[in-house]
């Protein structure tokens, strides 16, 4: 089996040069969703873990499921492992950048919130002449993660904006509406409170998460792992036995 290597552990990351056109997700990306769809250009790999390349050379596990993949955008070179769970079917689009890497059994939701639901024609008011509400209504938001992102194994997010070269560690938990800004490093474990806005070069940790008062990401994060996280793509195509795209 293969997978990316975890460079949460190492607070070292990656970016990308210009954006290519947008990969919107075929649905033969989503093992639920089955079918060829037109965007696919090849698998890598054989049996249980392999991947579905991509036009815009992403690599899809097999294992991985893309909910309503009409609404979620990979920008390209970007890998996501076995179990990832990403869910565009709630109508918001999702999405992510270059040279991203999501790892294993990671979740990511749209941030949703509530608003009270009124009928404008139903003229039928309550006993003491309020006019009766609908039930609560769920709406969402839409997801962008920037590129050269790593998010680690057995992390939910609900967040509504992860930036570029962001490194989340294994097992954290991103709150509802959270907002993560570029160079952002959260350590393993954390989890962050809903509506919590992460400054740029961040360092969060704990539970609940907080900000270190005094380490920080050296600003030379926001070019050494962009370039680490073209070198570790390269590395993993070249292992698929591929040219790595470049």
């Amino acid at each position: 089996q293969l997978r990316v290597s975890t460079m949460a552990d190492t607070a070292a990351h990656a970016p990308a040069p210009a954006a290519a056109a947008a990969d919107p997700l075929p649905p033969s990306s989503a093992s639920s969703d089955g079918g060829q769809g037109e965007g696919r250009e090849g698998a890598e790999g054989e049996g249980e873990f392999g991947y579905i390349k991509t036009a815009a050379h992403n690599y899809v596990s097999r294992n991985a499921t893309i909910h309503g993949p009409q609404n979620v955008e990979l920008r390209g070179k970007t890998i996501i492992e076995r179990g990832v769970n990403i869910y565009g079917d709630e109508g918001s689009k999702i999405r992510i950048g270059r040279y991203c890497a999501i790892g294993e059994d990671v979740a990511l939701t749209p941030a949703s919130y509530v608003v009270d639901g009124m009928d404008d024609d139903d003229n039928t008011n309550d006993d003491d002449g309020t006019k009766k509400e609908k039930e609560k209504v769920v709406k969402y938001l839409p997801l962008i993660v920037g590129s050269n992102t790593y998010i680690g194994c057995n992390t939910t997010s609900q967040a509504a904006a992860i930036g570029s070269s962001v490194i989340i560690g294994n097992d954290c938990t991103i709150g509802n509406r959270c907002i993560i800004k570029d160079c952002v490093y959260i350590e393993g474990g954390s989890v962050l409170p809903d509506d919590m806005v992460v400054p740029p070069f961040a360092i969060v940790r704990g539970c609940p998460a907080r900000l270190l008062p005094i380490d920080v990401m050296p600003e030379s994060c926001a070019v050494v792992i962009p370039q680490q996280r073209v070198e570790e793509f390269g590395d993993f195509v070249r292992k698929l036995g591929g040219d790595g795209g470049h």
